[in-house]
């Protein structure tokens, strides 16, 4: 069954949710594995992918858009509204909602920020995989 991680950030975590996605992300790649992230929107996706490339001085996180880069050469997929065809094992999800084809992953990685309104939809999020019957883990992350 998918494995449905909720990294809970901390208010005194410095860093913002797509800082942390970032890093979440190079360690994914490290451990040599294939994740897609589902953004909001494609403004979102178009921040993200910048982000990636600048976040940390010396870091490498090859990635790239849904659409645009070939699937199956292209470990970090960037995308928003579709699924990933490729093979992909983990499923970053910044969207608001669960997106349709999450169990299609072996694992789904949710952060949840301190803003009021994330919070609540990371809440909800939270609901529907343990509804649905889904074992849920949790990390706070302070630093």
């Amino acid at each position: 069954m998918t494995q449905v991680d909720f990294y809970i950030l901390k208010p005194s975590y410095p860093k913002n949710l797509h800082q942390f996605a970032c890093q979440l992300l190079e360690k994914i790649y490290n451990q040599q594995l294939r994740a897609y992230v589902c953004t909001e929107n494609e403004q979102e996706t178009k921040f993200f992918d910048q982000l990636l490339w600048t976040f940390r001085a010396g870091s490498f996180i090859p990635h790239g858009l849904l659409g645009e880069a070939d699937p199956v050469m292209t470990p970090i997929l960037l995308g928003y509204g579709q699924h990933c065809d490729a093979a992909h094992e983990v499923l970053l999800n910044l969207s608001s909602t669960i997106p349709e084809f999450f169990n299609l992953y072996q694992r789904i990685v949710e952060i949840v920020d301190q803003a009021p309104q994330r919070l609540q939809q990371s809440r909800e999020r939270y609901r529907r995989y343990r509804d649905l019957g889904y074992t849920l883990k949790t990390h706070e992350i302070t630093q």
